[in-house]
This record gives C-alpha cells, structure tokens and sequence, in this order.
C-alpha cells in the first residue's frame, strides 16, 4: 500500500511542469548562463548584456513605449533603457565586483517549467525601505539558449 501512495505521489510531482527531470536538467545550463550574465553586468560589458536581454523586455505595462521598438531610434533607446535597469538593481543589491556574483549565485531562487524559467534573488532592506525582489523571467531558445523577456522589482510582503 505504501509503494503504491509513494508511486502515485511521483507522478504527480513528475506531471506537473516544473517539477521532475526536466527542470533538473535544465537548471544547470541556466545557472551558468546567469552567472555569465551577471558577471557582463558587473564587468560594465553592455553588449554581452543585451544578448541575454531581449529588447522587449520591460516593456509589458508599457504599450507606448513599445511601440517604440519598432522604430531604429526607440529600439536603442529601450535597449540602454533595459541594460540601465538591469545595472541599478544588481547595485542596490550590492552586486558590485565579480566576488560578490558567486554570494548572489548561491541566494537565487529558480523555477523552471517548461522552457520558462524565473530567477529570483532579493534586496536586503534598509533603513526606511521595506525588502524587494527582483525577478527575471526566462525563456529557452532552442538557438540561443536562455533570453530574458521580462524582469520586475517589487517590494516584498510579509
């Protein structure tokens, strides 16, 4: 009777996406391949950067802005845009020199379902500012590997 619960407990885990072998699969490359961007981030290497970052990340409650994307002028802009963003969260965290990448490597929460992904590390509070967290939101490509298409900061509640 207890092998057959265990049994059914399996796969159940192992029918819901994210769980079992696949996202365990996967969560490798992804670490490398956020190490690597990260490590473009503190290194000020901006086009490494935005070969992680498509360029219409950021953008989701922004239609006008979106728009933009089309044009050569506006796509750069949200593009710098994008990197800037990305650039101001790692600093608030502190991430600062290539040492303290290996620190936020081993504080991130993934999540993997499917061929999404989300990354997540939070922001130490200060002084009158409650925690945040910052997410990433991924996408596997099967010709580029891990994108990121969106990214949020929010203040975390308790």
């Amino acid at each position: 009777m207890r092998s057959a619960w265990s049994a059914a407990v399996l796969l159940a885990a192992l029918s819901v996406p994210g769980c079992g072998s696949d996202s365990k699969e996967m969560e490798p490359g992804l670490r490398v391949m956020f190490r690597d961007f990260a490590q473009a981030v503190v290194k000020k290497e901006d086009e490494k950067i935005n070969s992680f970052v498509l360029p219409r990340a950021g953008q989701r409650d922004n239609p006008v802005g979106a728009k933009e994307i089309d044009n050569p002028e506006g796509r750069k802009l949200i593009v710098e845009g994008n990197r800037r963003w990305v650039r101001k969260a790692f600093k608030d965290a502190g991430i600062l020199e290539e040492k303290d990448v290996e620190s936020l490597m081993s504080a991130l929460i993934i999540r993997i379902s499917g061929n999404n992904a989300r990354v997540s590390f939070e922001i130490a509070a200060e002084q009158r500012r409650a925690p945040e967290v910052v997410a990433f939101l991924l996408q596997k490509t099967p010709d580029k590997g891990w994108l990121i298409y969106d990214y949020e900061r929010e203040m975390k509640t308790r």
